[in-house]
């Protein structure tokens, strides 16, 4: 289900998708949306929190659910107590993980571990699944900041059956097909398997304030919530897993409030029927939070007629369920929330192990246009991500499309950055290149870096540059560390398209200069 939210108005358009995953939202007024769909197991949810629709016009949106890494797992092998999956962190935390698993229904206890093996210390509180067995996957959640990460660090997950019986994991039939980790059988490392595992980390734009998935038991109200702790700086996405009793009530309505149960509403409620995935979206600048403080999820029956809200044992430790407005303190309702990644934490998941300073660029994610990025040649257009990408880390973005051009046709766009002469810096980004006619693989993007100054952005002989790269409708982070020659130096993008297509297209966002120490 996909639904979009007019910025300010409570009710949705919605419109399930095709067996292909193509959606169509129709007779939208002109306005600005924020569009959603929800969390489904293994997978984080998707918010786009301000598209613009105008008027007798249609809107291209590219909406991919998003994992960290997602390994296949179609075989299986004897039964321990316990399994491990190493790997190395891409995210400021783990949020979710599902297993699959073979034989017996257990309970599995999930715990993410510091380093590679299944010693290291214990990162943030376990999660345990419901009962899995009989090919059956089940997935646990947890808040972005419970089971903080380090980008570019190794964790492990270890996975324990409960009571300390053995059960039967999925594993990768392909063998070592995730080559930054490994997997652990019991105490016996195995660097030649992999766990049938996914995993999901806040390393895009979205948030997870707090979250709480699986299967729970029910609690019959006219209202429900859940106090959390703010990791994002506004709230553009919840959810809840409620039920609806002989077809009532129609709808529900969700609202976020300051500090706990009975605090000052802030911004508008929206509303959805009750669901096993109820979802509703916020614009940008509707619901506006503080990362650290204490918020309120409150979830109301407009009739006034009782629904059901699925509920776990007290498993978040910062916050509690209400429900009818009594604070329940022994309970946690299964809902998700999240907003965008605040500034400082953006800084940390993008920064360099030897960053000693971000350097300020102009218009990072392109959402005001070029600002003082330059275009080496005439080909292409600006056109709005509603093109069809959706941003990674901003809400608005710009990019870049060549219609009916031949082959070879390039475009560079770059920036003059005042930098430190004699000193070393990186260049980074997240690209996404897309094309109409051809094949993936002949649309290519490259980050390139003239230390020198100057602007031969396409000479070979003065750039240094990242690999090609062919990103295959996806987001994908590039770098290129080179040495200043000068005061003032250029740093950007080059897209290349290899044979005649129908269009090629670039998208940017989140371009970062950081000064570092040695290479």
């Amino acid at each position: 289900m996909v639904r979009a939210y007019a910025h300010g108005r409570s009710t949705a358009v919605a419109a399930m998708t095709e067996n292909d995953g193509s959606f169509l939202l129709e007779d939208l007024a002109a306005g600005e949306y924020a569009v959603c769909v929800g969390s489904i197991e293994g997978r984080r949810p998707v918010c786009v929190p301000e598209v613009e629709i105008e008027a007798e016009d249609a809107t291209n949106l590219d909406l991919k659910a998003g994992q960290s890494f997602a390994i296949i797992g179609d075989s299986w092998l004897q039964g321990r107590a316990s399994f491990a999956q190493s790997y190395r962190a891409s995210g400021l935390g783990l949020t979710m993980a599902r297993i699959k698993a073979f034989g017996p229904s257990r309970r599995v206890h999930i715990q993410l571990l510091r380093g590679n093996g299944t010693s290291g210390e214990a990162v943030g509180p376990s999660r345990t699944t419901g009962r899995v067995g009989g090919e059956g996957s089940t997935a646990v959640s947890w808040a972005g900041a419970e089971a903080a990460t380090v980008p570019g660090q190794i964790y492990t997950i270890k996975m324990s059956a409960d009571d300390g019986k053995t059960w039967i994991p999925a594993v990768a039939g392909g063998g070592n097909v995730f080559s930054l980790g490994s997997a652990y059988f019991g105490e016996i490392h195995s660097p030649y398997s992999d766990l049938g595992i996914s995993i999901c980390e806040d390393n895009d734009s979205l948030r997870t304030d707090y979250s709480l998935v699986g299967r729970g038991r029910m609690h019959r109200a006219i209202s429900a919530g859940q106090s959390f702790t703010a990791l994002s700086e506004n709230i553009t996405f919840a959810s809840a897993t409620l039920k609806g009793i002989d077809s009532a009530p129609g709808y529900v309505r969700f609202s976020i409030h300051e500090g706990g149960l009975g605090g000052r509403q802030i911004g508008p409620s929206k509303a959805v029927a009750p669901s096993s995935s109820s979802t509703v979206a916020w614009g940008p600048d509707e619901v506006v939070v503080r990362p650290g403080q204490r918020y309120y999820l409150h979830i109301e029956s407009l009739s006034g007629k009782e629904f059901l809200a699925a509920y776990k044992s007290d498993t978040y430790a910062l916050g509690s369920a209400a429900f009818n407005g009594r604070e329940a303190g022994d309970k946690d309702i299964i809902a998700t929330v999240a907003g965008h990644i605040a500034e400082e934490d953006f800084d940390r998941l993008m920064g360099h192990p030897a960053k000693v300073e971000t350097i300020p660029l102009s218009s990072p994610s392109f959402e005001n246009g070029l600002g003082k990025w330059r275009r080496d040649v005439l080909h292409g257009e600006i056109v709005g991500c509603s093109y069809g990408a959706v941003p990674y880390w901003g809400t608005r973005m710009f990019g870049w499309t060549n219609e009916q051009k031949g082959e070879g046709t390039r475009v560079v766009i770059y920036q003059k950055v005042k930098v430190r002469k004699n000193e070393w810096y990186v260049f980074s980004g997240w690209v996404y290149t897309d094309h109409r006619g051809g094949r993936s693989s002949d649309v290519k993007i490259r980050l390139v870096a003239l230390a020198q100054g100057q602007d031969a952005v396409r000479n070979n002989a003065f750039v240094e540059t990242s690999q090609w790269y062919a990103t295959e409708g996806r987001w994908r982070r590039g770098s290129v560390q080179f040495k200043a020659e000068a005061e003032l130096v250029s740093v950007g993008f080059d897209l290349e398209q290899r044979f005649n297509l129908e269009s090629s297209s670039l998208y940017i966002d989140g371009a970062h200069l950081q000064r570092i120490g040695g290479r």
